[in-house]
């Protein structure tokens, strides 16, 4: 039996990517910025965000907004607390931009 070959994450996350514990700060003052940030890193041509740490899908979500193509990645998360969240944000986003 012969299955169709895998996309290896390289290519669908693109050649670069940044890794970031401050984009998932949770300080209220810094959410604009955050924003920002996120925004301008996707304009420089970066194909992923990796948020690392003890990251969660609520902080990939608030990045979310101010992008179109790059990825958001918590990393490893606790599938007994994330899965329902993440699947919440996909189809709210109806993107597949999101990587747990």
């Amino acid at each position: 039996m012969h299955s169709a070959p895998r996309t290896a994450p390289q290519q669908s996350l693109g050649r670069f990517g940044i890794f970031s514990h401050e984009l998932r700060s949770e300080d209220p003052a810094l959410q604009e910025q955050r924003r920002r940030a996120a925004a301008q890193l996707e304009e420089l041509g970066f194909g992923v965000i990796w948020l690392g740490g003890n990251s969660s899908v609520h902080h990939a979500a608030a990045l979310a907004g101010s992008t179109e193509r790059i990825a958001l990645a918590t990393g490893i998360l606790n599938i007994s607390r994330a899965v329902p969240p993440a699947a919440q944000l996909h189809r709210e986003l109806r993107t597949p931009r999101l990587h747990c």
